[in-house]
């Protein structure tokens, strides 16, 4: 799996440091980016945003969590907390 969503995500995939499906559909991916919590959108929320996407293109995938290096989530999709059909920072 850390492969495909690797693949997918292009250069931003270079942060991602393990991908998995927990249950069928739902995808969660470990990366080496930590959120700077700036209020424009950081470079890194841009490039978990972009991991979150090319997750969620995968054929199946409902729910995919971004996790930032210390493990916490950080980009959702498929979470009630965000807008449907899109990968938002939580």
């Amino acid at each position: 799996m850390t492969a495909d969503v690797r693949d997918t995500a292009g250069t931003a995939g270079d942060a991602i440091t393990k991908a998995e499906e927990t249950e069928p559909g739902r995808i969660s991916v470990e990366t080496s980016l930590v959120d700077p919590r700036a209020a424009d959108g950081s470079a890194e929320a841009k490039q978990a945003i972009e991991i979150c996407e090319a997750a969620a293109g995968l054929d199946g995938v409902t729910y995919v969590s971004v996790l930032e290096k210390d493990g916490t989530s950080w980009v959702l999709f498929g979470h009630p907390s965000v807008p449907t059909g899109e990968c938002a920072e939580v």
